[in-house]
């Protein structure tokens, strides 16, 4: 008992010295000259943070990366594609240390905040994005990544398109994710819309309406196709459930859902009414 005692003891003391030479040795400037340029090449735009760190509690047993105040330039010399005020994401170190493989075993987001535009020539603040994508598909030949832990707060998520004044916004941004990458991107969320708002051509539907959604989705972004499996859409207390697809969005933005309510009670149908 008292040798097994040693050995456990010996194996935090063990943890601990490794903890501390690698937070002496991963300085914040030391971690941003490793990070960024994967971020660079990942989002194909200059992107810009105040603090990286080591983090090995939050998302033990796996070492992380803390990440605050992070910038990506959007295609626009005075545009912001997307912003967050804190970023923990838990990797496989060795991979991440030895080669060019990032494993990603969880990511939380704090505060993100991203905006699509479609501009008045039918471009998108995300075109620079597939294209680099087709590229990297054509040369690597595919890859798998998976997250199984993803969770968003705070979240302010819109939709601006010039071309027929169309705005959308998701405000308070409440949810957990897991995703799956292949050929196709396959998820499964649980999220909270503290308030929607959208309006078109100057004419507001609806302002800060609460939502809440429960699904299984496939993406296929080549295709431009999102194919939504049946789940459960709250909204203002009603629960109906929900599938169809979003296609085509970057020429004829199409829309395909099927909604059913999971009551007959008239009194939760009046509470949609503002």
């Amino acid at each position: 008992m008292k040798t097994f005692g040693k050995i456990v003891a010996g194996f935090f003391v063990f943890l601990l010295i490794l903890f501390i030479g690698l937070n002496l040795y991963f300085t914040d400037q030391r971690l941003k000259d490793t990070v960024l340029p994967h971020l660079t090449e990942a989002t194909g735009q200059p992107v810009q943070v105040e603090h990286i760190s080591l983090s090995f509690f939050t998302t033990f047993p796996h070492p992380g990366i803390e990440i605050d105040n992070m910038h990506i330039a959007g295609t626009a010399d005075s545009d912001t594609l997307f912003s967050l005020d804190q970023m923990v994401a838990g990797v496989e170190m060795l991979p991440f240390i030895f080669s060019d493989q990032v494993n990603v075993t969880e990511l939380v987001l704090n505060e993100p905040q991203f905006t699509y535009k479609v501009y008045e020539d039918s471009t998108t603040n995300l075109d620079f994005l597939f294209e680099e994508s087709e590229i990297d598909t054509a040369q690597s030949g595919g890859y798998n990544v998976n997250i199984p832990y993803f969770e968003i707060s705070n979240g302010r998520f819109g939709y601006n398109d010039f071309t027929s004044g169309t705005t959308a916004q998701l405000n308070d941004f409440d949810g957990d994710l897991s995703l799956s990458y292949a050929d196709s991107i396959a998820t499964t969320i649980d999220v909270e819309i503290g308030g929607v708002s959208a309006t078109v051509d100057s004419l507001t539907y609806f302002s800060n309406l609460p939502l809440s959604l429960t699904q299984e989705s496939v993406l296929y972004p080549n295709r431009e196709v999102l194919k939504l499996n049946e789940g459960t859409f709250a909204i203002r207390g009603l629960e109906m459930d929900l599938n169809g697809s979003l296609s085509n969005w970057s020429e004829a933005f199409t829309v395909d859902l099927q909604f059913s309510s999971v009551t007959d009670n008239f009194g939760d149908l009046l509470q949609l009414l503002p």
